[in-house]
């Protein structure tokens, strides 16, 4: 799924997300999928990722951020 989204394949990004067995995992740069399609400028991709269900995907951008 990382190398579709770094590709600007939302197709495919969407086709992983319709199946539950998926896993959606950090990469080595502590970057889930949504996060690589954001710094990869592919707008598709993220807003694919931002619509769907599967609602563990959230960018750790805005959310992983600690307030102290």
């Amino acid at each position: 799924m990382h190398l579709a989204a770094i590709n600007g394949h939302a197709a495919v990004v969407k086709f992983f997300l319709s199946h539950s067995r998926a896993l959606v995992q950090m990469n080595g740069n502590n970057q889930n999928v949504l996060d690589i399609a954001v710094t990869s400028e592919f707008r598709e991709v993220a807003t694919v990722i931002a619509k769907h269900e599967r609602s563990v995907l959230k960018s750790t951008f805005f959310f992983g951020l600690s307030r102290g």
